[in-house]
């Protein structure tokens, strides 16, 4: 609707705002800008008050896919309970991807996008009710695979690593 997509622009463009007036925690103070400024723009209460919520909560969709493990369905379900609807889930994972992509060259990496689109579909699903055991599962499993992928690409070798050829005992 018309009325989501000026409540995701003026999100997208207020959303750092709140940096200037507290850099302690800029999503609070910029939701209270963001206010300010729809309200000045003329826009409807209701499209303030997503816009407002965007920005307040657009720093949790990332945290959450980096920080947690999407494995855990408490993981999941403590997010459903942040974002409330799939409207709002949608707007933020838009917000969050843009947000996350403009930081600079190399800093959102497939892994990352996965991750974002992993904690989406898992939410998305969460919310509609369709926590079926093997779809949970298999999305566990293709979870792990890739943090277990992400783990390994980061480590250090061990001594458990051998030159090849090295003979072992």
């Amino acid at each position: 609707s018309w009325t989501a997509r000026r409540a995701l622009l003026l999100a997208a463009l207020m959303h750092d705002a709140g940096k200037v007036v507290d850099s302690r925690d800029h999503s609070t103070a910029g939701a209270v800008v963001t206010r300010n400024v729809g309200y000045r723009l003329g826009l409807p209460t209701i499209e303030v008050d997503r816009a407002a919520r965007l920005v307040e909560i657009h720093l949790q969709m990332a945290q959450t896919s980096r920080l947690k493990p999407l494995h855990e369905p408490g993981t999941i379900l403590e997010f459903r309970e942040v974002v409330r609807d799939a409207e709002t889930l949608e707007q933020l994972y838009l917000l969050t991807y843009a947000d996350t992509k403009s930081v600079g060259r190399g800093v959102f990496r497939d892994i990352e996008s996965h991750l974002l689109e992993d904690l989406y579909a898992k939410t998305l699903a969460a919310l509609a009710g369709g926590d079926d055991a093997r779809q949970q599962r298999d999305g566990d499993l293709a979870v792990q695979r890739e943090e277990d992928h992400l783990r390994q690409s980061r480590a250090v070798p061990t001594h458990r690593h051998r030159l090849a050829g090295e003979r072992v005992g």
